[in-house]
């Protein structure tokens, strides 16, 4: 639930990658730091504001989904309104049928996958798909962005 579906964590990594802070000897966001000063290296300049470098292991910040770049490059994970909106009337569709259908039950169950960044196993009993359903629309609803 603490992280992002690998297709954003794999874009947080090449804009990672790409960046000429970058350090690849620590994979670290400029100097890499182990608790303690932020060193003076790790101070840039951007659009005439400093930023601060935050020296973190990016392979491991690129995964948390309330992250975000200090250059503003990437941001903190949120579902897009559009994405919210079609998840919303699908669930609801779901939710009003007796039985779903093979390729509703993989869907489901990827999208579950993709918003958590957790696997989950495909169960098929009516309460767990329920149960299913409910936690993506409260996922979805948490994670949508304020448009």
């Amino acid at each position: 639930m603490f992280t992002v579906p690998t297709a954003i964590y794999s874009e947080r990594l090449s804009t990672c990658n790409a960046c000429p802070h970058f350090v690849k000897s620590t994979g670290s966001c400029g100097t890499l730091i182990l608790g303690g000063k932020v060193p003076e290296e790790n101070t840039v300049t951007k659009y005439r504001s400093k930023k601060r470098l935050c020296g973190c292991v990016v392979k491991f910040k690129a995964k948390l989904i309330w992250e975000s770049c200090p250059l503003e490059k990437w941001g903190a994970y949120k579902i897009t309104e559009q994405k919210r909106a079609e998840l919303e009337e699908w669930t609801t569709s779901l939710l009003g049928k007796g039985y779903l259908q093979p390729d509703e039950l993989k869907r489901l169950y990827r999208e579950i996958t993709e918003i958590t960044g957790l696997r989950h196993e495909v169960k098929t009993c009516s309460s767990c798909v329920k149960d299913a359903i409910e936690k993506l629309r409260l996922t979805v609803k948490k994670k949508t962005e304020n448009v």
